[in-house]
């Protein structure tokens, strides 16, 4: 059952059943943490619990800080005049500030009150993770409460409420709520995979707003807090390392902080009613450091990538949210991907693979879809397919072992690489089909692709552990790409073109009127099909010809019938369903055509349609057609002569379809070449 926001959440129908989980919760609490006391929560049904304070331990509040005095002075100002709990001190870490109102400010601070307020330096780059660990080493206190620079007390009792928490037994790190200065919620927990490696649920959602059950509005135990304001034992906090200050500097330090505390068996916990407002990473949104925006990417980048590669698990999994909801928005809204939806357990021994066709019509069905349709069917794979691109928070939540990439050369595409490429656990297949960084401008892709295909497409290829090519040829061309190239040619699939082939040339009965001629293809054949436009055009009177797919404007005129926009998965049938005397496959030769593959000559031959092809690379070997030459007169000869002697094109047919019945079929071996590509 999943509530919406039109749905109240309701735990309790009347006042006796909530004062009677309240009787419960209490007997609970007397013997599991004897003092603590039940109030009520925002909700029937819902609870806050308020530990005892056994005693108030000595908190070192840690705030770096560089300039932006406006926030630093509200900051102090509001920790002196409005926390209760009388046992703190303030260590401000200054990270080198240098506006000299600042300054003076910072050594005022030093001379009130030495014993209680210190001034630490921290000169050098901006780096929040050695800035606290160097302040808690010299910190006095038993607890440390790290703060950011931007917040402000907004309630007497705050720390009060948070020791309570730090003191029960099991309680590594507590957080508190955050608030913009709107009021809007800047924290409320951390959720795992949210958006990323992890990210704030329900942020801008108003503070008094009840949220997904309540979460917004009641205690509980999160995997992570922000560092914003987060309470931990100094002993704790130096048993686990403290923060990560080489390998994350900036971002993601307190998460990967608290999941370090986690897997020590202590509790997160986050409670709503100690509240602070939060400006928001204020030190990153007013530069106050003097790396450069495209540095500071890059090191968020990387800071992401490790926390991909050292929590897989956590970020895949965060065991304090449901799986069913989603990771791509604000928090706690239902998942409807399919591909991200909680599912069956993964089979042992079968890759779970996940593939991005480069589209549905063409490559993306018979070099992903098809192949891995067809390896689910023997039980060797488990597998799904994604019809658009996905970050590797997503990739960890779908727990693929095998992503398999097709075209994936846009900035968008090559940015969700290079996260995969942290993916550690997770092998990555690069598939080409054809030479994309050598599209042709009669290529009705010309206009699409991208400017530098060539570097774009190397530098997929590059963040993959394998390039799984369609000929040797393309291979050959792209080996400078990668060390680790495997060549798996194009096949039918039975799923598609069925088990047996047609019986089109046995069973036909005899036709009257002209001989049939035909095409099929795609638009990226324009070149192709203007190469024999007067082949076409001066046969017209002898023949008729019939198109399927695609066909130029000026040959237009020149066709008697043409079949437009035929669906990928109509395809097989209605190419069998043609009455064709003979089917051509002209190709140009240049580069881009020398990679293709034979797929053409796979689909007419299983039709048992003669075929007159050029006679380029992809075309060439032991095949029952005939080739020619890309000359006017050798077409036009090679069609009339075929159409000439009915039984010798009806013999070279039925050759055709059995050497691809009996050796070009996705079945059996050759099943296992696509998974031992994909896999091994």
């Amino acid at each position: 059952m999943h509530l919406t926001s039109g749905q109240p959440t309701v735990f309790c129908t009347t006042s006796e059943a909530w004062q009677a989980l309240a009787g419960v919760l209490a007997e609970h609490l007397a013997q599991a943490e004897p003092g603590s006391e039940v109030a009520e929560g925002p909700a029937p049904g819902t609870f806050h619990v308020i530990p005892p304070l056994p005693r108030m331990p000595l908190v070192s509040i840690v705030i770096p800080t560089r300039d932006q005095l406006p926030f630093l002075s509200r900051c102090i100002e509001s920790l002196l005049e409005k926390t209760n709990y009388p046992n703190f001190e303030v260590l401000v870490v200054d990270n080198g500030s240098q506006t000299p109102e600042a300054r003076e400010f910072l050594a005022g601070l030093a001379q009130v009150d030495p014993a209680r307020i210190r001034v630490l330096a921290a000169p050098g780059a901006f780096n929040f993770s050695r800035m606290n660990n160097r302040a808690v080493k010299q910190a006095r206190g038993e607890y440390v409460l790290l703060l950011n620079n931007d917040t402000a007390a907004l309630q007497a009792d705050w720390l009060t409420l948070m020791m309570r928490h730090a003191l029960r037994p099991g309680v590594g790190i507590v957080g508190a709520r955050l608030l913009y200065p709107d009021g809007g919620l800047q924290h409320a927990g951390v959720v795992m995979g949210l958006r990323g490696p992890a990210e704030h649920p329900a942020l801008g959602a108003s503070a008094g707003q009840a949220g997904y059950l309540f979460r917004t509005q009641v205690q509980q135990n999160f995997s992570a807090v922000t560092a914003a304001c987060l309470l931990v034992s100094k002993a704790v906090y130096e048993e686990v390392g403290g923060l990560d200050e080489q390998a994350l500097a900036v971002s993601y330090n307190d998460v990967d902080f608290c999941l370090k505390v986690g897997a020590t068996g202590k509790r997160i916990v986050w409670t709503p009613l100690a509240t602070l407002l939060h400006e928001g990473s204020a030190s990153q949104k007013r530069s106050i450091e003097s790396l450069g925006q495209a540095d500071k990417r890059a090191r968020f980048t990387r800071e992401q990538g490790v926390m991909y590669e050292r929590w897989p698990d956590a970020i895949a999994h965060d065991p304090a949210y449901n799986p069913n909801l989603s990771l791509t928005g604000h928090g706690y809204e239902i998942e409807f991907n399919p591909l991200l939806r909680a599912g069956p357990p993964p089979v042992p021994g079968r890759p779970h693979c996940l593939v991005f066709p480069g589209d549905t019509s063409g490559c993306g069905h018979y070099r992903l879809i098809q192949p891995l349709d067809a390896m689910v069917g023997a039980q060797v794979a488990t597998g799904r397919v994604s019809l658009g691109g996905m970050r590797a928070n997503l990739v960890l939540a779908s727990e693929a072992d095998v992503l398999v990439f097709q075209r994936f050369f846009t900035d968008a595409g090559l940015q969700a690489m290079q996260e995969a490429k942290s993916l550690k656990g997770v092998r990555k297949i690069y598939d080409a089909d054809d030479l994309d960084s050598h599209i042709r401008i009669t290529n009705s892709s010309y206009r699409q692709a991208l400017k530098d295909a060539r570097g774009r497409m190397a530098k997929a290829i590059g963040l993959c552990d394998r390039l799984v090519v369609s000929t040797q040829p393309l291979a050959h061309a792209l080996a400078a790409t990668h060390e680790d190239i495997r060549v798996i040619p194009n096949r039918l699939s039975p799923g598609m073109w069925g088990d047996a082939p047609p019986r089109r040339l046995i069973d036909r009965p005899q036709r009257s009127g002209k001989p049939r001629v035909g095409w099929a293809g795609s638009a990226s054949h324009y070149g192709d099909l203007k190469m024999v436009a007067d082949v076409i055009r001066d046969l017209a009177d002898e023949v008729d010809w019939i198109f399927m797919g695609m066909c130029p404007d000026e040959i237009r005129p020149y066709v008697k019938e043409f079949y437009a926009g035929v669906p990928t998965l109509d395809w097989p049938e209605r190419l069998m369903a043609q009455d064709w005397d003979v089917a051509i496959a002209p190709l140009e030769s240049h580069a881009f055509n020398e990679c293709k593959s034979n797929l053409k000559l796979l689909e007419y031959g299983w039709c048992a349609m003669p075929v007159v092809c050029s006679d380029v690379l992809p075309y060439q070997g032991d095949w029952p057609v005939v080739r020619v030459k890309n000359r006017h007169r050798d077409w036009c000869d090679a069609i009339r002569g075929l159409l000439s002697d009915s039984a010798g094109a009806r013999a070279q047919g039925l050759a055709l379809q059995r050497k691809v019945q009996s050796e070009w079929m996705l079945v059996g071996e050759h099943v296992l070449q696509w998974h031992a590509a994909w896999t091994s």
